[in-house]
């Protein structure tokens, strides 16, 4: 399950913890970010919507887990590095010759 997609890493996680998709939109609810419709969460399980990282961090924390646990969030840093213009050229290539320091922190999954 190493890199497995969100949705099927989400699905384990209420499976485990024993919670409906409706509890988690409440838990989400109570962190004060995240998505609370039920359709969104339905989009994430089924693989149709792809969560932000806001989400995948709040999600995260209703779990009591590392949004590192997601395949899906450590791509999205890497890609966030990686962006020229967002950081300019010379950081961007700084952040590349680093070696993935964003799975380097990650840690095993």
């Amino acid at each position: 399950m190493e890199d497995s997609p969100f949705a099927v890493r989400l699905t384990k996680l209420l499976e485990r913890e024993d919670i409906s998709q409706r509890e988690l939109a409440r838990r989400l609810a109570r962190h004060g970010v995240g998505p609370t419709r039920h359709g969104t969460l339905s989009g994430y399980l089924h693989g149709r919507i792809q969560p932000s990282m806001e989400a995948m961090e709040a999600i995260a924390a209703v779990f009591n887990i590392s949004p590192y646990h997601f395949t899906e969030y450590k791509l999205e840093e890497i890609r966030d590095g990686l962006d020229w213009r967002q950081h300019g050229l010379e950081q961007a290539l700084q952040f590349l010759g680093d070696g993935e320091p964003a799975l380097k922190r990650a840690g095993p999954a």
